[in-house]
């Protein structure tokens, strides 16, 4: 679990330097994927699923609104995604050592329901939740904020 953590915040990290929307939208996918892949050992299986139904709608949605709205790209930020995937590497790498290997929930209670999605334990993960899903809007917003855009005829 603690690598799925590493990783999730390494690919949080790499939100800042990623130029293009293709990139973008593949780094959020597997961003909502370990997000769900996370509540789904914490909590239900179905509430991760729900969650990733509605992750996949935003992400067409911004994809689309991106792709129609930013220039095209002739391969510039390469260097800004290199020192992005080392950066990554390096959460990734530190966080995978520093933790004890304990949980705070058990995985072996017999009984979950829905009320336990707002529980203490869990209200943090949909803080979470809440916060990726502004650093994702505010991401959109200074991606598409170029005076040459074209607009793409299929929107």
């Amino acid at each position: 679990m603690d690598y799925f953590g590493s990783v999730l915040i390494g690919l949080m990290v790499l939100f800042s330097v990623i130029v293009h929307p293709a990139g973008l939208g593949v780094s959020l996918l597997v961003v909502s994927l370990l997000c769900c892949l996370i509540v789904a050992v914490e909590l239900q299986v179905w509430f991760s699923l729900v969650v990733f139904i509605i992750y996949i709608g935003g992400i067409l949605v911004m994809f689309g609104y991106m792709t129609a709205m930013t220039p095209n790209f002739g391969g510039k930020g390469v260097v800004s995604v290199w020192s992005g995937l080392s950066v990554g590497l390096v959460v990734f790498l530190v966080g995978g050592f520093g933790s004890s290997g304990t949980s705070g929930v058990s995985l072996l209670e017999p009984e979950k329901n829905g009320s336990q999605v707002l529980e203490e334990v869990s209200f943090s993960i949909l803080i979470c939740y809440g916060g990726f899903l502004l650093m994702a809007l505010l991401v959109v917003a200074m991606l598409c904020h170029y005076y040459k855009a074209p607009l793409r005829p299929f929107l």
